[in-house]
């Protein structure tokens, strides 16, 4: 069950900021947060970290006693109408520019910090936000999902880019604030109309339809990595799509959600670490740089260099050979058909 989402907002010389947490309290959620926070302690000393959660979220982190209470420097309930843990955090994560006071940087919590995020905020625009999916192909950029929004309601986006909301600068400015109220207009609009608690079409829309001035961030302060391998290297800040609940960890980062999930402290060497790898994925090692450098040349993975760099080979293999095992037995029953019909 989806049941948090997070919003970090860090505070830079008094800029303050927002952490949206929708959370049961301990869960996948709060601990891919504690890591996000750690690495940011770590690559930028300098910044503070708030959070702010809807009531129910701050009653239940509150009676688990999850350790991320203590790890940001704030923590800020907000009141939000009755809803899903999707609706909740969608609500406050549209309206972070209209509750709070000067500029800030939003990240979602799948990511890792690694540079230097700081300079950011010397930007003169409104907003700055870095390409979705990390692509040069304007309509790679737009997931399907989004486009049917967007084509059902009827909303004009940019031409020139699509962006992703999982960073997100927003400038105090007359500009950056117009755009936070239509976005939240339109989102909330968009959860009546379709259903779909997705923010991003909305995002999209209100900077087309506000004109708000953008800068276009480069990969590196948003590599998403699982669409272009190649924005790896040299990244401030890696975003890793996590898959939520369940799924296998394929990458260091992964690895640490699952430890923290099951009572281990958050090991900040580690944190350092994964900091410091040359790629995020499990397998740390010479032969894991060699495949990775055969990877980052050609732009993506065999199956069995991905395999091998997430240490799931056994895995790889079985489903090679279960998979010629299907090919060899419907090749025979053709085979065997073909002859009783000669």
């Amino acid at each position: 069950m989806y049941r948090l989402n997070v919003v970090l907002a860090v505070v830079i010389k008094n800029k303050q900021a927002v952490f949206s947490v929708t959370s049961d309290g301990c869960d996948y959620f709060s601990a891919m947060t504690r890591i996000a926070v750690a690495s940011l302690r770590i690559s930028n000393p300098s910044l503070e970290i708030c959070i702010c959660c809807d009531d129910k979220t701050n009653r239940s982190c509150k009676s688990m006693r999850d350790p991320l209470l203590d790890e940001a420097d704030a923590w800020q309930p907000q009141e939000t109408p009755a809803g899903t843990a999707n609706f909740r955090n969608r609500f406050v994560k549209t309206r972070l520019r209209t509750t709070v006071d000067g500029a800030f940087l939003f990240l979602d919590s799948d990511v890792l910090v690694r540079g230097d995020l700081a300079s950011l905020f010397d930007l003169d625009t409104d907003l700055a936000i870095a390409r979705n999916h990390s692509l040069d192909d304007y309509g790679e950029q737009i997931w399907k999902t989004d486009a049917a929004t967007l084509e059902a309601l009827g909303w004009q986006v940019r031409s020139d880019v699509y962006v992703n909301g999982g960073v997100l600068l927003y400038q105090d400015t007359e500009g950056a604030h117009q755009f936070a109220e239509e976005w939240h207009r339109r989102w909330l609009h968009c959860v009546e109309a379709r259903h779909n608690h997705r923010d991003q079409p909305a995002l999209n829309a209100a900077l087309q339809a506000t004109q708000a001035r953008l800068y276009q961030l480069p990969d590196r302060f948003n590599a998403q990595f699982k669409r272009n391998l190649r924005v790896l290297q040299g990244a401030a800040l890696w975003h890793y799509y996590s898959s939520g609940i369940g799924s296998r960890p394929d990458t260091l980062f992964d690895v640490m959600v699952r430890d923290l999930m099951q009572g281990k402290p958050l090991n900040k060497t580690q944190v350092e670490r994964m900091i410091e790898a040359p790629h995020p994925w499990r397998l740390q090692s010479g032969l894991g740089d060699w495949v990775f450098a055969r990877g980052i040349a050609r732009g993506w993975f065999l199956g069995w260099e991905l395999a091998l760099l997430r240490q799931d080979i056994p895995r790889y293999l079985y489903r090679n050979f279960r998979n010629f095992g299907g090919r060899a037995w419907r090749a025979l029953r053709q085979a065997k058909s073909l002859t009783s019909n000669a």
